[in-house]
């Protein structure tokens, strides 16, 4: 069998198409790896799940160039053993519409097993998880395996909460340098809520603070925390955090990924490999 490939060209098709750093190769390559081994493996077993809550355009371009890349959601698609059912959720309208012609053309597409939905990953995420499909009678049970993919720390703890009440893998962007070291001043002033809706916790700038962290350290601290946050709902936070850096080595984000179960964080750390063998650069 031909081994998959996630990082696919694709010809520009009019509709919009935003732009990414070289080193977003690497979280497409990580998404489409894992979720390729997620079905190949879980095939059969279970009713297989993928959710996308910040779905994108489809398209992504690199920018400075003309070349244009599938992004998470068409990656998805082009696995091998494909998923049962797929939920597409972008909340930019424009985006959105992209999203639902550029799959609509697909081979792969089937109304009945995708949702392409417009809504707030937050406010909305109980319209959101409203597509997974019920479980009934004797129809195999749901395993979920979700990427969140936020462009800034706007993901709600809550939100989460609401996804791990499902049986779910979840693979998430963390933009803590990105975000949180650009804005530190501004986080930890009294009115701001932004972090204490990203991890749930109130009393982030007390335990900042009792934990001897520095400024230069609040990347490290949220970092921390966000494991705190995920072992309360029962995740094992013992798989380190994969560091994306731009081309001159400086840290823009953090992939971090959650499972329940221990043989998740093995195939992580498979595709892991795959990913770096497959881009030098990084």
């Amino acid at each position: 069998m031909k081994k998959f490939e996630p990082i696919r060209a694709y010809d520009d098709d009019g509709l919009i198409i935003p732009d990414i750093g070289t080193w977003g190769q690497k979280k497409y390559k990580l998404v489409g790896h894992y979720a390729n081994i997620f079905t190949s493996a879980m095939k059969n077993k279970w009713n297989l799940v993928y959710l996308d809550l910040f779905a994108g355009a489809g398209y992504a371009r690199i920018k400075g160039t003309k070349q244009i890349l599938g992004s998470s959601s068409l990656i998805s698609l082009m696995i091998s053993n494909k998923f049962d059912y797929y939920i597409f959720n972008e909340l930019d309208t424009e985006k959105f519409r992209a999203l639902k012609k550029r799959i609509s053309r697909l081979k792969e597409y089937n109304e009945s097993t995708i949702s392409i939905i417009n809504c707030n990953a937050n406010s909305d995420i109980e319209e959101i998880l409203s597509h997974i499909p019920r479980q009934t009678g004797s129809m195999r049970r749901n395993l979920c395996f979700c990427f969140l993919d936020p462009f800034s720390l706007n993901l709600e703890y809550k939100t989460v909460e609401k996804l791990a009440e499902n049986k779910m893998d979840i693979l998430l962007l963390l933009a803590l340098q990105m975000d949180a070291k650009r804005n530190f001043e501004v986080y930890l002033n009294e009115q701001s809520e932004k972090i204490e809706l990203l991890l749930g916790n109130s009393h982030w700038r007390n335990d900042f603070k009792a934990g001897g962290y520095r400024k230069q350290e609040f990347v490290k601290f949220l970092s921390d925390q966000y494991d705190v946050s995920m072992k309360k709902l029962g995740y094992h936070t013992n798989i380190p955090k994969e560091r994306i850096v731009n081309t001159v080595g400086q840290g823009i984000y953090y992939l971090a990924f959650y499972s329940r179960h221990e043989l998740g964080g093995e195939f992580f750390n498979k595709i892991r490999q795959a990913a770096d063998d497959q881009l030098k650069m990084f």
